[in-house]
């Protein structure tokens, strides 16, 4: 399932999360077995002399656990790797990629330029895994600690906002509801969820006002 927040100054708009909004999400509510986040981003992928441009995904480090899918090659994410502002230069390779290498037997362990910046092959999706999108696979997933080095300000609604800050709403979430749970029993914890939420913000801005 997606899951969306809506623009209270905006009501007919809704926007993406932040992390921490997707932290207090992923840890206050029992209706889902597992909720992952995912950015997006346009990076230049560097190959001997030529660059060009692939779609390349941040995402949590639970994200191919959500969606059910096991990687045909090493390893995920680590949460520590997913931190925001951690810098894991890490990534799991698309398929697609792995074959247009020659399907190199040894591809994990070596290194792929992004953005100028060398990262670490962990792991393989399987063949034909384009995650959540239907129409373009990405080429690489990269940890949300690596969104950074990935993100330009194409896909970016909040430019300049601090990383990992509440004011940096990039991130899309989707959920795997637990067994025998209906979508409207998901929508009545959320909305709760978010109830709770808003109070403490607004308790902690007013607290911050009266120092």
């Amino acid at each position: 399932l997606g899951l969306f927040s809506k623009d209270t100054k905006r009501p007919d708009r809704y926007r993406p999360f932040s992390y921490p909004n997707y932290v207090d999400i992923r840890e206050g509510v029992t209706t889902f077995s597992s909720i992952a986040a995912q950015d997006i981003a346009l990076a230049g992928v560097t190959e001997g002399e030529i660059t060009r441009r692939a779609l390349v995904f941040p995402v949590s480090a639970n994200y191919f656990e959500t969606l059910g899918v096991a990687l045909a090659q090493g390893r995920a994410f680590t949460v520590d790797e997913e931190r925001p502002g951690r810098l894991s230069l890490v990534a799991v390779a698309s398929d697609a990629y792995w074959r247009r290498k020659g399907a190199d037997p040894e591809i994990v362990g070596k290194t792929v330029r992004i953005n100028s910046r060398l990262f670490t092959v962990v792991g393989i999706a399987p063949r034909g895994f384009s995650g959540t999108s239907a129409v373009v696979a990405p080429e690489f997933w990269v940890p949300l600690g690596a969104a950074v080095v990935v993100k330009n300000d194409f896909f970016s609604e909040s430019a300049g906002a601090v990383p990992g800050s509440r004011a940096a709403h990039e991130m899309l979430l989707l959920g795997r509801l637990r067994p025998g749970l209906a979508h409207e029993a998901a929508e009545r914890e959320l909305t709760r969820l978010a109830v709770r939420l808003a109070d403490a913000l607004l308790r902690l801005i007013a607290g911050s006002y009266r120092r």
